[in-house]
């Protein structure tokens, strides 16, 4: 076997690591990119479905989006969904960013790799 693979051979727990990181956290982001995807679909047609654009933009009438904002509660549910699904996207990619971090720290350490860069 060449040298250069036995040299860089990742020990199991690392791995295992880096797999999780890629299979489940991945699969958890696109999943939550596709949720927060359809909820702003959902979000844009029901103002296009409510007159709210051509209002706003065209005839710049702010009153039929200013009563959705206080009165009607199905735009408020589509708002707020859209909300929370952001929040949870952004959320995986935080978990995502601070797991890769922690990992490549880990590998750096057990392979002694270190950047010439400073931070």
């Amino acid at each position: 076997m060449n040298q250069k693979l036995l040299d860089y051979e990742l020990n199991n727990e690392l791995t295992e690591a880096l797999t999780l990181l890629y299979s489940e956290q991945l699969y958890e982001i696109k999943v939550d990119a596709e949720f927060l995807e359809n909820n702003f679909k959902r979000l844009g047609n029901y103002k296009i479905e409510k007159g709210v654009r051509l209002d706003y933009r065209v005839r710049n009438d702010r009153t039929t989006f200013i009563n959705m904002i206080f009165e009607d509660d199905m735009f408020l549910n589509y708002l707020y969904t859209y909300a929370k699904s952001q929040q949870q996207y952004a959320n995986q990619l935080k978990k995502f960013k601070t797991n890769g971090e922690v990992l490549i720290d880990k590998i750096k350490i057990e392979y002694n790799i270190y950047s010439s860069q400073t931070d």
